[in-house]
């Protein structure tokens, strides 16, 4: 493959990890009908939402606005979507997290559903205030996050989640290493430049899993050993 014809993977981090279709629908199958409002907060690119039941309420918000539209754009997402949406351009964990934001935005409260796969750097985080953001009414209001599957044997991070009001309801385990996409690309597809040489892109060296996250402290699957 000569350079020309390289997938482009330019302003891309190891926290822009796009979701490969058969993830994502997966994902998408899961939803319940009791999940009228659903929130994707970092939508990245739209590919999980793109594949999310026609009927619901969707709110979704990227950081990174560029993404999306260029996939508006190019990518035909809007035609995919076939329903009206609305993309906010903030930051989840900045000025959506702002009391005043809040205030002023009183919809962005009360979701069935919080569905994602976040930036890995920043899970915990994300789990903490998407769990703010559900409906508390709905005893099925619940977190699907992508992340990887030894996510919580980091100390730190078990500490954290165990001061969280919140269990682990159910783990979906994916088989073999996800091929994300980078920039619509999978990654086994892009090539990177080492010592002068290009050469493909390694990918993530870790296995994921679905996490279905839940309110209150009752009904854990999973117990953590210290």
């Amino acid at each position: 493959m000569s350079v020309a014809n390289l997938p482009a993977t330019t302003d891309w981090t190891n926290d822009d990890w796009e979701t490969p279709d058969n993830i994502a629908l997966f994902m998408s199958q899961l939803v319940c009908k009791s999940d009228r409002r659903i929130l994707e907060p970092c939508s990245g690119s739209g590919q999980i939402i793109k594949f999310l039941p026609k009927h619901i309420d969707l709110w979704a918000i990227e950081i990174n606005y560029a993404r999306v539209w260029e996939q508006i754009k190019v990518g035909g997402l809007m035609h995919q979507l076939d329903r009206t949406w609305d993309i906010q351009h903030y930051d989840f964990l900045g000025k959506a997290c702002e009391p005043d934001f809040l205030k002023e935005y009183k919809e962005w409260v009360g979701f069935d559903l919080v569905i994602t796969n976040p930036p890995f750097s920043k899970c915990m985080e994300f789990i903490g205030r998407s769990l703010q953001m559900l409906n508390f009414t709905n005893p099925d209001a619940r977190l699907l996050f992508l992340m990887p599957s030894d996510i919580f044997q980091a100390k730190s991070r078990s500490r954290a989640f165990s001061k969280l009001n919140a269990h682990i309801h159910h783990i979906y385990p994916i088989v073999g290493r996800v091929d994300y996409l980078i920039n619509g690309v999978p990654a086994s597809q892009t090539y990177v430049e080492k010592n002068g040489k290009l050469v493909r892109r390694s990918g993530r060296q870790t296995c994921d899993a679905i996490w279905d996250i839940r309110p209150g402290k009752q009904g854990s699957c999973t117990t953590f050993i210290n």
